[in-house]
């Protein structure tokens, strides 16, 4: 009796251990494109036109359509991301300074043409596509 005890307790520790890895959060993106999907995409969308139902209450929500990602405004970019805007909550202290870099990055090869950043014109949603050199 004593055996099939210590092995059913056995058996619901692992189920324990089991339950408790199978709960714990995903890992963190590393990819530029990973964290701009786990942080930004919610919101902004895959694509960075922003979300049917972001587009409703913040039609800023189109990265596209951003004055600073049209210029390629580096520094503005990763500022807004930083400090936040309006509905947009802040993610200095959720993003590290290479993240936010990352994310930067990405956010403004959403608004580069099809051609690549080399290519000077119009960037999708308005604007002109300034590369940064």
């Amino acid at each position: 009796m004593r055996i099939a005890g210590s092995g059913a307790l056995a058996i619901a520790t692992l189920v324990g251990v089991a339950a408790l890895l199978s709960c714990r959060p995903a890992p963190r993106p590393e990819s530029a494109e990973g964290l701009y999907r786990f942080f930004c995409a919610r919101c902004h969308g895959p694509d960075g036109r922003g979300t049917a139902r972001q587009l409703r209450n913040y039609p800023a929500a189109d990265l596209r359509r951003s004055e600073a990602i049209a210029r390629g405004d580096r520094a503005a970019v990763r500022e807004r991301t930083a400090a936040g805007h309006g509905p947009m909550p802040p993610f200095r202290d959720k993003l590290t300074p290479a993240e936010l870099e990352k994310v930067t990055d990405y956010a403004l090869a959403l608004a580069a043409p099809a051609g690549g950043p080399g290519e000077a014109g119009p960037a999708p949603g308005g604007g002109a596509w300034i590369p940064n050199d």
